[in-house]
């Protein structure tokens, strides 16, 4: 709760806060799906993110990590992660070469990326410039395709066409989905 105030402070007061986005970085564990007031929290980290200012390799890292959460957190916090990740990669264009598309070879057949089960991004690492997200993929989001409910896997494949037109497609209101459960989901 104390990170709405900070906001507050740090964009209509001029108030200078640093390591900001590492703190909020490391606030991003499966907990956070479990907090009181995580609704709150999912819409102050969508507005803490929403800056053009910020550098490439720190929204590939809230991205990055954001996406491997989905992998842990209940379908209803799948739910607002890829509603986050998708408003990321409608704000930061730089980062779309995270997503993971299958490349085609010349004789027309999908084949799968270079290199099988190698991922350079270290969620352990608490600095996201040292967290490996660059050279990373959302590999993560593709896994929620096949996920067991199947809002998630209807949603995953809603926005996988959605990004391929960028110009029809508008953020999300994450307001839409914090305060999702499993009764909602359902």
């Amino acid at each position: 709760m104390a990170l709405s105030g900070l906001f507050i402070l740090m964009t209509q007061h001029q108030l200078e806060y640093p390591k900001f986005y590492d703190k909020l970085y490391a606030l991003l564990t499966p907990a956070v799906f479990m907090a009181k007031h995580r609704s709150v929290f999912l819409q102050l980290l969508d507005a803490c993110l929403k800056s053009s200012y910020l550098q490439a390799y720190l929204v590939a890292s809230f991205a990055k990590r954001l996406s491997r959460l989905t992998l842990s957190v209940p379908p209803a916090g799948a739910l607002i992660i890829i509603a986050l990740i998708h408003n990321l990669l409608r704000r930061h264009p730089s980062i779309n070469f995270l997503v993971h598309w299958e490349v085609a070879q010349d004789d027309g057949v999908a084949s799968l990326p270079k290199k099988i089960g190698a991922d350079p991004f270290n969620n352990e690492e608490t600095d996201p410039a040292k967290s490996g997200a660059m050279r990373s993929s959302l590999w993560e989001i593709d896994t929620l395709r096949h996920h067991y409910t199947p809002a998630v896997s209807r949603f995953v494949a809603s926005l996988e066409t959605d990004l391929t037109v960028r110009a029809k497609t508008m953020e999300m209101k994450i307001t839409d989905f914090s305060s999702g459960s499993y009764a909602t989901v359902f």
